[in-house]
């Protein structure tokens, strides 16, 4: 099942691939302000280039007793610094503080879940975030 979400803010547009009836109740429990953080700061990122505007695709899959996430900006470019990404205090933005990232991944793992940034070869960054079905 796919939803296309649109009329988000300055046009941009997200496809949600998967079933919000799967991760819903467990995100109820979480923090919202990690996953506001991430799509913040993806926005931010991919939004540097005014010529292409972000694409991003939100996968979600449950797999046994976790439900994984999976965010991709279509249209964003490789990272070439993923495994800096959730240093504290380093940002590759001239304004950013470098602690979005590095917040969320704490908080998520302090809950006893992952979130982890995948760059594959050439194409755009690939964030994953597991979590259990229920709590």
């Amino acid at each position: 099942m796919a939803e296309q979400i649109s009329g988000t803010p300055a046009g941009k547009e997200a496809e949600l691939l998967g079933s919000l009836r799967t991760v819903m109740p467990t995100l109820r429990k979480r923090s919202e302000q990690c996953f506001v953080n991430l799509f913040v700061n993806y926005a931010d990122e991919s939004g540097r280039d005014r010529e292409v505007q972000p694409d991003i695709k939100v996968f979600i899959a449950e797999e046994g007793d976790q439900v994984r996430i999976e965010i991709t900006d279509i249209n964003g470019s490789p990272c070439l610094w993923s495994e800096r990404l959730f240093e504290s205090l380093w940002s590759e933005k001239g304004g950013g503080l470098g602690v979005g990232l590095y917040l969320m991944r704490q908080l998520i793992t302090e809950a006893g879940d992952t979130l982890q940034a995948f760059t594959p070869t050439q194409e755009p960054m690939i964030f994953v975030i597991s979590l259990p079905r229920s709590l």
